[in-house]
């Protein structure tokens, strides 16, 4: 089983509903679990600075589990895929995130029996097809499919009858999941 946490973005933002998908990450793991942080939708250059962001902020939402966190590396990440418990998929450029992750075709078998959240393009890379803008461009964009829904994060009202129009295109018979920021949604496949 795998348990997918999808986040609508901006994780970083302190508010109630971000604290409630932080906490969801953590509250079916043990004390002490292993939380790999993949920043590969973001520069190179800000992976030091988003790490110890993010660990300070999911430190202090999960000091009850003592959480050790590992920050992934194009080189090491078969290995800290399966050192870790728990997988978080920050958001950014769906397109990079992409290009990276089809590199591991093994990834949906590696993170069987793990907590896989993604944020914004994380929670992209795990949908069927979503909705979202990127690199300039809105559009569909094709994910690895490892939920087999259509996904549109940071969901404004105002965009949904187009959003629904564009992922229709592609399969009607798929759920359809509208996030706004900061909201999650939880699966177990």
């Amino acid at each position: 089983m795998i348990k997918i946490i999808l986040h609508g973005g901006y994780a970083k933002t302190d508010n109630e509903l971000n604290r409630n998908f932080i906490k969801e990450i953590g509250q079916s793991l043990p004390k002490n679990f292993n939380l790999l942080f993949v920043f590969f939708a973001i520069d190179k250059a800000r992976y030091k600075y988003e790490y110890e962001e993010h660990g300070r902020i999911f430190s202090n939402i999960l000091k009850n589990k003592n959480p050790k966190f590992t920050l992934a590396t194009e080189e090491n990440f078969l290995e800290q895929i399966k050192k870790a418990q728990a997988i978080y998929l920050r958001g950014g450029n769906i397109i990079k995130l992409l290009k990276i992750i089809e590199k591991y075709p093994d990834f949906k078998a590696l993170i069987k029996d793990k907590v896989v959240a993604g944020s914004s393009a994380g929670a992209y890379l795990l949908a069927k097809y979503s909705y979202g803008n990127d690199e300039g461009k809105k559009g569909v964009f094709t994910g690895l499919g490892i939920l087999p829904i259509k996904l549109a994060c940071h969901f404004v009202d105002k965009e949904k009858e187009l959003i629904i129009k564009e992922l229709n295109k592609y399969s009607e018979d798929m759920d359809l999941v509208l996030l706004k920021d900061f909201e999650h949604k939880v699966y177990e496949i």
